[in-house]
This record gives C-alpha cells, structure tokens and sequence, in this order.
C-alpha cells in the first residue's frame, strides 16, 4: 500500500510520465515501453526519455542476466516493431508475485539521498514483478 501511494504521487505531480505501452509474449520474452520525464536511477545508470525494457523468462531460468533496457527510437504507431536502441542495462532481477495488472506498474521509490530510482517493473496482463535487487 505504502508503494501504490508513493507511485501515485509521483504520477500526479508530473514526474514519471509512463507511454503507451505493449506487451509481447513470443519466446517467454515480456516488453513495455516506458517514458521518464525526470532522471530516474535504475541501478549505475540515471535514464531520461523513451526505453524499451525486457524480461527474458529463458534466460533467467538459465541463470543468466534477464533483464534488459534499450534506448528507444520506435514508432508510436506500431511500438515494438522496430528494434531496439542502443543497449543501455543489463541485470538479474528477482521474481515477486503479484496481482495480475491490467496494465504496466513502475514502482519508484527516493534513495537515501533523495534521488528517484527504479525498484521494480510488472508487465501488463502479469502475475509476476520484476524487483531491482540492488534498488533499496
């Protein structure tokens, strides 16, 4: 509950603006589109505009890293037709069960030194979060 209040204020005061967004499913891959309009910390790397985010369910059960962000240069029009930008992350994340969303849910929180960062992303129509291990 404490998170859903703090998301929403972000959200009404202007700060996380988050795009339309799509999923897609092919290959056990999981994808949105997401706008930053401030500077938000996602682990070493502080993103500002469009990125394209991906989970990767195959290569998180093979252990590897499974998470990914990539700057994004899509089309509004048809958004993850296009490939993707330069990469920007790469990083494990851990698995939290959740509600099923009906859309995507960005979870932001403030560092200890006040600075917004990114602590964990579910995908529209998921039953599954993605939580940034080292956010917090």
């Amino acid at each position: 509950m404490k998170v859903l209040i703090v998301l929403l204020v972000l959200l009404s005061a202007g700060l996380v603006l988050l795009a339309p967004t799509s999923r897609a499913q092919s290959h056990g891959n999981e994808m949105a589109i997401v706008e930053f309009q401030d500077k938000t910390q996602l682990l070493n790397v502080t993103p500002q505009g469009k990125y394209l985010f991906v989970h990767d369910a195959e290569k998180k059960a093979e252990g590897k890293e499974c998470f990914y962000v990539y700057q994004y240069k899509g089309d509004e029009a048809d958004p993850l037709t296009v490939p993707a930008g330069q990469p920007v992350i790469a990083f494990h994340c851990e698995a939290t069960n959740r509600t099923r969303a009906s859309r995507l849910v960005v979870t932001i929180g403030f560092a200890k030194d006040g600075v917004m960062e990114l602590r964990e992303i579910q995908f529209a129509g998921s039953e599954q979060g993605h939580r940034i291990v080292d956010a917090m």
